[in-house]
C-alpha cells in the first residue's frame, strides 16, 4: 500500500511538473510574440506606399526600392539607379548582390 502511494504521489508530481512547464512555455511564446509586435511597431506614416496595414518587411523594401527608382527617374540625367541589396567598400566599386 505505501509503495502505491509513493508510486501515485509520484506521478501526481510528474504530471504537475509537465504542466508547469507547458505553462511557462506558453507564457514564454506569448511574450516573444508581445516582444516581436513592439519591436515592428511602426509609428511612421507609410501611406505614400499604400500601406493601410501590416505588411511583410520584404514587401515594404519593395514598395520603398519602386518609389526610390521613381524618384531617380524623375530626377532626370545624372542619376541612377544601380540596385537594391548593395555593398560598397571604400577601396572598390559598388558591389550589387
Amino acid at each position: 500500500m505505501t509503495e502505491e502511494l509513493v508510486s501515485f504521489r509520484e506521478n501526481e508530481y510528474k504530471e504537475l511538473l509537465l504542466q508547469t512547464v507547458a505553462v511557462i512555455e506558453r507564457a514564454r511564446i506569448n511574450v516573444a510574440r508581445h516582444i516581436a509586435n513592439e519591436v515592428f511597431h511602426s509609428t511612421y506614416n507609410l501611406g505614400f506606399l499604400g500601406v493601410t496595414k501590416p505588411i511583410l518587411e520584404l514587401e515594404l523594401e519593395n514598395r520603398l526600392v519602386e518609389k526610390i527608382k521613381m524618384f531617380l527617374l524623375e530626377l532626370g540625367k545624372g542619376f541612377t539607379f544601380i540596385g537594391n541589396q548593395g555593398t560598397y567598400c571604400r577601396h572598390s566599386h559598388l558591389t550589387v548582390c
